[in-house]
């Protein structure tokens, strides 16, 4: 098993925008859901090299070049992406799998059509 670098970065409700940090060693109130939430690394960099995160939006290109739009969700105590037509599939870690998809947003900012 390969081993991931474990980050996380946070959706800051107030001021509407997503923050990085360390929330290991960050100070959240005991009440941080009311303010926050948190999103995953899922150890993953899409084709451009950027890192993929939970609530990001990717565009997947398929094999015969038809690229269609996804969630990356955690669900079933794995990610995966999701879309409406697809349910919820799990992310391969395969070599090509960041080959193929590249993020173009985030739930909280991307109007998705």
């Amino acid at each position: 098993m390969i081993a991931r670098e474990i980050k996380f970065r946070v959706w800051d409700k107030g001021e509407k925008q997503l923050k990085y940090l360390d929330v290991f060693a960050a100070k959240f109130p005991s009440n941080w859901k009311d303010f926050y939430e948190l999103q995953q690394y899922t150890g993953l960099l899409d084709r451009n090299g950027k890192e993929v995160y939970e609530g990001d939006i990717i565009n997947r290109t398929q094999n015969n070049g038809t690229v269609t739009k996804h969630t990356i969700i955690f669900s079933e105590f794995r990610f995966a992406y999701s879309n409406s037509y697809f349910g919820s599939i799990a992310l391969n870690k395969a070599i090509t799998m960041h080959q193929r998809m590249e993020v173009i947003g985030n739930i909280y900012e991307t109007e998705v059509k």
